[in-house]
């Protein structure tokens, strides 16, 4: 054991001791003991370089630390809600003498899937339901794993390759007929509805999907998985040799089931990351997202960084509730009502902020969700509040002047509609030839049709 922490905000790490677990698989980073890997390399660390080695040896194993337990990142955003409905749908796959061997009903523990999520988050009501279905219900599906079953040939299988169904059609197929195993899908902050989707599989048959990286490196666990997390679903596969696994480890009648499986995977669903995404030392760790435990609930990073997220949001939104009644109040006749709502609010806020720094998370996300609710019952009646004399004052006058500016407009259009209502000036009297009649202008000397002279009479 070169690592261990998780119940509690600690986390150590032997740096002389080692190699760790995961060094002996295939694509691990091997970790030296410190004493191993100053040797190998010749360093000295009473020298100037030697210090500089290892002060990077331990600052990459502290950068490692934090952002695997401290400071995680999430797989999908997380969602605050009143609850988690967790649906799941075992599919057996198995002969009907596998299904006597081992039955179906033993492989998961309902309670002990909502216990966890009630820890992770005791704030949000957790359901679970479990529905037991065979593969043979649904024919297309059925038909749909046995073409997309694949076979190794004898020499892969000679080298530890093993049957898989290829994952893209099975879930293409659940995403067209998700409403038929899941009725009523919410997500939103009344309810986040989770399906899982469970298989269980012949022999060692567990789901494939193929990546460009695996089609060089030709390792079977490339390919091979026993859950992953989708965006509208989580999908798990296990074999019947995991459910049998005590007897080839000398522990008769016991094996792996699918709940600590289904309880990592709707981890990931509602935000959780591995504890090994930035290195695979942060897989000594007590939680479930850890792939070395098998733990059946989440460690205390786990805790914190789920309930920090929903804190975090809660915070920003009552805040931002809080500034728009702050902006709008000025300009409305005073209320005690609105007064009194805001200063619960501002105050529940300082509360929050408080125990946010004292990493209660949980104490701090109730407290903003109160602030919440009192700022946005305070918006609500601040809307509705009259404008004051002042305001309506500066809304008459800028009336007024669009108003004024209106009018202008329409004259100043109307005039370039009519040129001749620019000019105050009477219409001219029409002119006629006193001989033909035919009509002249004013410059008119002879007219255009008789030629007779016109006689022009001065004003």
């Amino acid at each position: 054991m070169v690592a261990w922490g998780g119940h509690h905000r600690f986390w150590f790490l032997d740096l002389s001791a080692g190699p760790e677990f995961w060094t002996w698989r295939y694509d691990a980073v091997p970790h030296l003991p410190l004493q191993v890997a100053t040797g190998i390399f010749g360093i000295d660390v009473h020298t100037a370089f030697g210090k500089k080695w290892l002060t990077e040896y331990v600052a990459d194993y502290v950068w490692e630390a934090i952002y695997n337990l401290a400071v995680p990142q999430f797989v999908y955003d997380p969602i605050l809600t009143q609850k988690y409905r967790i649906v799941v749908n075992i599919l057996d796959n198995r002969t009907d003498a596998e299904k006597v061997t081992a039955p179906i009903g033993s492989t998961v523990n309902a309670e002990w899937i909502r216990g966890a999520f009630e820890d992770l988050t005791p704030y949000i009501n957790t359901s679970v339901e479990v529905r037991f279905k065979n593969t043979s219900d649904y024919p297309d599906l059925q038909k749909l794993i046995l073409d997309h079953y694949y076979l190794p040939t004898p020499e892969l299988e000679a080298q530890g390759w093993a049957p898989y169904v290829d994952l893209r059609p099975i879930y293409e197929y659940l995403q067209e007929n998700l409403e038929a195993f899941v009725a009523n899908i919410s997500r939103d902050e009344e309810e986040f509805t989770i399906p899982v989707f469970a298989f269980a599989f012949s022999n060692q048959t567990v789901f494939g999907i193929t990546f460009k990286w695996s089609i060089a490196r030709l390792h079977p666990e490339e390919r091979y998985l026993w859950g992953i997390a989708l965006g509208d679903m989580c999908i798990i596969s296990m074999p019947q040799e995991d459910f049998l696994r005590g007897d080839i480890a000398d522990q008769p009648g016991k094996g792996f089931g699918f709940t600590e499986t289904i309880i990592h995977e709707v981890g990931h669903a509602v935000g959780l990351m591995h504890p090994h995404q930035f290195d695979m030392i942060g897989d000594f760790e007590s939680s479930a997202m850890s792939y070395f435990t098998f733990e059946y609930n989440f460690s205390q990073f786990d805790k914190d960084a789920i309930r920090r997220a929903h804190a975090d949001k809660t915070i920003i939104e009552a805040s931002s509730t809080v500034r728009e009644i702050q902006l709008l109040l000025p300009n409305r006749f005073p209320s005690t009502e609105i007064e009194n709502l805001l200063s619960r609010s501002t105050e529940l806020l300082t509360e929050a902020e408080a125990e946010y720094n004292k990493m209660n998370y949980t104490g701090a996300l109730l407290k903003a969700l109160e602030a919440r609710e009192s700022s946005s019952e305070g918006l609500n009646l601040v809307k509705r509040q009259p404008l004051t004399a002042s305001i309506f004052a500066i809304i008459a006058a800028g009336t007024g002047f669009v108003s004024g500016c209106l009018v202008t407009f329409l004259v100043l259009r109307k005039k370039r509609k009519h040129p001749a209502l620019a000019y105050a000036q009477p219409m001219a009297t029409p002119m006629f030839c006193p001989n033909c009649r035919a009509a002249l202008t004013p410059e008119t000397v002879y007219c255009p049709q008789c030629g007779k002279k016109i006689a022009r009479v001065n004003s």
